[in-house]
């Protein structure tokens, strides 16, 4: 595993073939019985066959990527019954819909697993009156599922969807959802390689499910995408996960089992316990079995896609919250009983409890950290859950490999997780690059600062291809918005990009002020959207250090202008005689260009035979400033820049000089 990066998008391909969009029917899938819906909160559950008109493939409507792409889902009101040991999952969803295309919408093209099957659908009207709608369904090809098509349902509307107004459908659809990892495999993927990613399932063990872009277990509307096509497939991931921020879902879940009951569940990242009705009334882990449910209350989404997991093992305590001071001096003594006076619970579900001792060691030894930067006090417990796929994370709730987290090589992966128990603000570019960035810090404490400075240089090169180039102040104001750290929908700008924008400004504010900053600024309400969340950041991280970071947020935070292009355009040095307050010396002067639109503020390094002097200087975006540095001898190189600010090319700029030293000084 690797220390860093260890969160970043799972899947990498080296190659890929694009599939086209399939027009074949889908033939009905013959799964026997269809499952009971336990319980419903859509009303009395429609009789046999009485809400469902199933076209033929010959007539299914055409529709569009135009059409698809209008599409918004603004709210998911749904009801699962799953049978976890025969895999059977079923849903009845209230979904609402609205048209953010500029054109009427005569049909509804939405999209499930081709594991599953359109049953019926319906419009429901203000009033709740029904109006079934005929269910014309066939497969399309799509990486957006992990079976590498999707079943995709045309309902025709019984009156055109205005842009901008809204309906509720009530749908039906069910299956079974068993592990799959065809689109993986058909671009390449060893089959080991391709199960270790694609590893959504329903089983007896319980239930993984991810969500868009892994698995479409609740309905979606969306252009085909596939991993062979660039990196569309992961951009769609993240806009939809910013189209969704807003929306809402709330979930009712019954849960059919044998033997022992399901322990816990999570939806969307938040844990809810079951209520277990067995076949023994006596006994709630009767051997039999029963069926547990659970509910979650309407809550908007957030920038996520919507997963639902469930946990068969009963969690343990790892690392317990203490109201007395924190002490780590005894960890390893007491990591034979996995209790420890700690500033944060950590619960683990699964593996093999052998690994526990050392697992509890390593989150002991990066829990400090944690505390140093943003206090004593985190606001949630971290929920790990044994996975042996790769690893996913939903703000508090961590699944992982626990025998790779007991590693010694796991801290930068634990400070990432720990970091969500302390902050969790909603802003993505705060959430997700404070973890990225606690990951760095670990490493520079492990292995020091030139470790830690080439481990950000990696993980930053990707933005010197997704990010503008303007060739001056005119080309940025006509250019569109980008993706400012506000906005942004993709990891490489809200994760590493953010990473190295909490990286500079450690160096700009100082450690201990930004720390003060952090922690007094996440003990208070974060209000308003994003912008004025930043603009609260900011306030908080003048008042620690009496500084102004106006010009910082406006060009790395709240607007995307790309990166700094630095040069050293100039290097003048001349000797200098003493005079008053001097002795002999060399006075260099430097001037740097800055061919980007974003402003920096870098180290400079005048070095002169075995001394350095060091000095910040700060260049404004298609600008260059001038420093002058006094240094005892004949200087032998310039540095600019150390790695730490990210660039359009390189990120460490030298010149060597060579200066005859005979002429005497006048």
């Amino acid at each position: 595993m690797k220390r860093i990066g260890w969160f970043a998008v799972a899947m990498t391909c080296a190659a890929g073939v694009a599939g086209a969009q399939s027009q074949d029917a889908a033939k009905p899938q013959d799964s026997g019985a269809q499952p009971q819906v336990l319980f419903q909160s859509h009303g009395d559950s429609p009789e046999p066959d009485s809400d469902r008109a199933v076209l033929p493939a010959t007539n299914l409507p055409e529709v569009t990527d135009a059409e698809r792409a209008a599409i918004a889902i603004d709210g998911y009101d749904l009801d699962a019954h799953i049978a976890a040991a025969r895999a059977e999952f079923s849903m009845r969803a209230r979904v609402q819909v609205t048209n953010k295309g500029a054109v009427p919408l005569s049909v509804l093209p939405l999209q499930i697993s081709s594991a599953l099957r359109w049953d019926s659908a319906a419009v429901v009207g203000s009033n709740g009156q029904r109006q079934t709608l005929a269910v014309a369904q066939h497969l399309i090809d799509t990486d957006a599922d992990h079976t590498g098509k999707a079943s995709e349902v045309v309902l025709s509307l019984p009156y055109p969807l205005q842009p901008g107004a809204s309906l509720s459908l009530d749908v039906l659809y069910s299956g079974l959802i068993a592990p799959n990892a065809e689109r993986l495999v058909r671009i390449g993927a060893s089959p080991d390689q391709a199960a270790n990613a694609d590893w959504d399932s329903i089983s007896a063990k319980g239930v993984r499910l991810r969500g868009f872009g892994n698995v479409l277990w609740y309905p979606v509307a969306s252009v085909p995408l596939f991993l062979g096509d660039g990196n569309k497939l992961f951009e769609a991931v993240g806009g939809s996960r910013l189209a969704n921020e807003h929306a809402t879902a709330k979930l009712r879940l019954a849960y059919e089992y044998t033997g022992a009951a399901p322990q816990q569940a999570f939806f969307c990242g938040r844990a809810a316990g079951f209520t277990t009705q067995t076949d023994d009334a006596t006994d709630h882990d009767a051997v039999s079995g029963g069926v547990a449910t659970v509910e979650w209350s309407q809550q908007t989404i957030g920038f996520r896609e919507p997963s639902l997991f469930v946990v068969t093992e009963k969690a343990k305590p790892l690392l317990q919250q203490d109201a007395g001071p924190a002490d780590f001096s005894s960890s390893s003594a007491s990591s034979s009983t996995g209790s420890l006076a700690a500033p944060v619970t950590v619960n683990v579900a699964g593996g093999d409890e052998s690994v526990f001792p050392r697992l509890h060691d390593e989150f002991a030894s990066v829990a400090p950290m944690m505390t140093e930067w943003l206090g004593s006090h985190p606001t949630q417990a971290l929920q790990v859950v044994n996975q042996s796929g790769q690893p996913f994370e939903d703000q508090t709730l961590l699944l992982a490999p626990i025998d790779s987290l007991a590693s010694s090589e796991a801290g930068g992966a634990i400070a990432h997780a720990l970091s969500h128990a302390w902050i969790m603000t909603g802003q993505p570019w705060i959430d997700e690059g404070l973890g990225q960035f606690f990951a760095l810090e670990w490493a520079e404490r492990e292995q020091g600062r030139d470790a830690a400075t080439t481990l950000m240089e990696s993980l930053v090169q990707p933005l010197s291809l997704g990010e503008p180039s303007f060739e001056d102040a005119d080309a940025v104001a006509k250019a569109g918005p980008g993706q400012p750290l506000i906005a942004a929908r993709d990891e490489m700008f809200y994760r590493r990009k953010a990473a190295a924008v909490w990286w500079m400004l450690r160096d700009l504010a100082g450690e201990a002020e930004l720390k003060a900053a952090l922690t007094a600024w996440r003990s208070e309400p974060h209000k308003g959207d994003a912008r004025e969340v930043a603009l609260s950041l900011q306030k908080a991280i003048e008042a620690a250090t009496h500084k102004e970071f106006g010009w910082f947020f406006q060009d790395w935070v709240l607007r995307d202008v790309g990166l700094p292009d630095l040069v050293i355009d100039n290097v003048t040095p001349r000797p200098l005689p003493a005079g008053q307050g001097h002795s002999n010396g060399w006075l260099v002067a430097v001037t740097v260009k800055n061919n980007g639109a974003a402003a920096a503020e870098v180290p400079m390094v005048v070095r002169s035979g075995t001394f350095s002097v060091t000095r910040r200087i700060r260049i404004a975006g298609f600008s260059s400033t001038t420093e002058r540095v006094l240094v005892e001898s004949a200087p032998t190189e310039v540095v600019v820049n150390d790695g730490s600010v990210p660039e359009v090319s390189t990120a460490m700029h030298s010149r060597a000089l060579s200066i005859k030293t005979d002429t005497p000084l006048h």
